[in-house]
């Protein structure tokens, strides 16, 4: 009886969570730069972030920040980076207060305001859908662009890459933009999934996100999508970019689509991924022969603690203190790797991937640049012939010329290694007729 009392409060709760209307996140509209020290000594500050520009109509203007402001703390929390910024943002809702110190020519002010809403999308020859589901009691944020008029349109379901940031906004703001807009003004619905803890999505911190959290915030949303009406629910794609292309085989094996791309990805293990990529990164950085061995030796003990021990690096360096200087070079906070935390690879060192794909059931096109030094060309190979070993002429392997992981243009692993994060790098538009022509063929 309290079983089934609990199952259903549980029922009960998601019931409410999706007839509720999902709050937007506010945006402060704040451009900001690094205190310097001499800028720090001046004003007798040990931290702060510079307002280096106010943006119209946003939180800041409203607030009456101004250009040079040394903005100290926000809702009584210390502000030293834009980290901490955000960290206050994602813990407020549009139409909260918000309230910050500021040092302006010496002298403390205290400003507040409501929290003006983060703009949406605006329509732009294609109409703009704002909804959301809920998964494992999250709230996630749903945002979809179609073409004009009732549809059922064929679909692109996006799964973006590794990493803390928004899909919501304009396409030339946000990742993938420049890909998606062209695919969306070509006919295609576009559906893109905020992970939880971003954008308006409910969730934790990015560091504390969970690989099984996020794939089943993906399928969730895939389910929903299918009930849209202008989705037409037996043309659906997915499109999955780098950790997008793990994610992906997985959702399609939860949820049928008509095909999957997958570009830039892995195939292999996590942790063959990791050793194979830190040997050629290795290489790149022009690290020595002996030097790449001996580092290669010392990961692939901590490789196996981590992901089949499933130990964290404080009990790898308590159960091996020897290691600790290689488990401290691998993760360095002692807690996440590429910026989320190692529960997260964790749980996805479990995955068969290469199981998941032939689950998938589904037409595929795998994706790489043979500039990229992140993942490998054998890779998406070998998805595309696992695709075929199971289902003759399903799987397709398309190579990108100077492409690199980002889709960027570039002539080598090295041109990319080097240009990597850095400003004016130039998108190769090779993918997106790459993928329209894929797109036309398995969806039209």
């Amino acid at each position: 009886m309290i079983r089934s009392l609990s199952l259903v409060s549980c029922a009960c709760i998601a019931v409410s969570l999706s007839a509720q209307e999902l709050p937007r996140r506010g945006a402060l509209g704040l451009q900001m730069s690094p205190l310097t020290a001499e800028e720090a000594k001046a004003n007798g500050l040990k931290a702060g972030i510079k307002a280096a520009g106010i943006l119209p109509g946003l939180t800041a203007e409203a607030m009456r920040l101004a250009p040079n402001d040394i903005l100290i703390s926000l809702n009584k929390k210390s502000i030293g980076a834009t980290a901490d910024v955000s960290a206050v943002l994602r813990t407020l809702r549009a139409g909260e207060l918000i309230t910050a110190i500021v040092n302006r020519d010496g002298k403390l002010l205290t400003l507040s305001t409501k929290l003006v809403e983060k703009p949406k999308q605006k329509p732009d020859g294609f109409e703009v859908v704002y909804t959301h589901v809920v998964s494992n009691g999250n709230r996630i944020r749903v945002i979809a662009t179609h073409p004009k008029g009732d549809g059922p349109f064929p679909t692109l379901f996006v799964i973006g890459g590794i990493g803390s940031y928004s899909m919501d906004g304009e396409f030339k703001a946000i990742p993938y933009g420049n890909i998606l807009e062209p695919i969306s003004k070509a006919g295609y619905a576009i559906i893109r999934t905020e992970k939880p803890g971003q954008g308006d999505s409910d969730g934790p911190a990015y560091t504390d996100l969970l690989f099984n959290d996020e794939l089943d915030a993906y399928v969730t949303s895939l389910r929903k999508v299918k009930t849209l009406p202008f989705v037409d629910k037996n043309r659906i794609a997915i499109f999955g970019h780098s950790m997008g292309g793990a994610f992906g085989p997985l959702v399609g094996a939860a949820e049928p689509v008509a095909g999957i791309t997958s570009c830039a990805t892995m195939y292999k293990s996590w942790i063959e991924y990791n050793l194979e990529n830190s040997r050629r990164q290795s290489a790149l950085a022009g690290a020595s022969g002996p030097e790449i061995e001996k580092q290669q030796v010392d990961l692939s003990k901590i490789l196996h603690y981590t992901y089949n021990d499933q130990l964290l690096p404080a009990q790898i360096i308590k159960k091996y203190p020897k290691l600790k200087p290689a488990v401290m070079d691998t993760y360095p906070d002692g807690k996440t790797y590429s910026g989320v935390g190692i529960k997260f690879f964790q749980q996805l060192s479990q995955k068969n991937l290469p199981e998941a794909w032939v689950k998938a059931n589904c037409r595929v096109l795998s994706l790489w640049g043979d500039s990229d030094f992140i993942s490998t060309g054998w890779d998406q190979e070998e998805i595309a012939n696992c695709v075929n070993a199971a289902r003759r002429g399903y799987g397709e392997f398309k190579l990108l010329k100077n492409a690199d992981h980002g889709f960027f243009q570039t002539t080598s692993f090295k041109d990319s290694m080097a240009k990597w994060g850095k400003p004016g790098n130039i998108h190769n538009p090779e993918v997106t007729s790459v993928l329209l022509e894929w797109l036309g063929r398995v969806l039209k």
